[in-house]
């Protein structure tokens, strides 16, 4: 998975200064914490929003 078509191009700072490798370098430093407090995790890489939703919603036991 790689977020690079997603990120450049961009005007976001990090990506200016540090590039790519300091944006995945903060994301691995993270990634333990953003784990342990999260309640769900969706993968929302190539899925349209409605998919993405319908997931969030059915987790929660509701509907759209």
């Amino acid at each position: 998975k790689s977020a690079t078509p997603r990120l450049a191009g961009g005007n976001r700072p990090l990506i200016a200064e540090g590039g790519m490798a300091a944006w995945t370098a903060i994301l691995e430093a993270r990634k333990p914490i953003y784990e342990e407090l999260a309640d769900l995790a969706i993968d929302t890489s190539r899925r349209s929003v409605a998919k993405i939703v319908d997931d969030i919603t059915g987790r929660l036991g509701g509907t759209r």
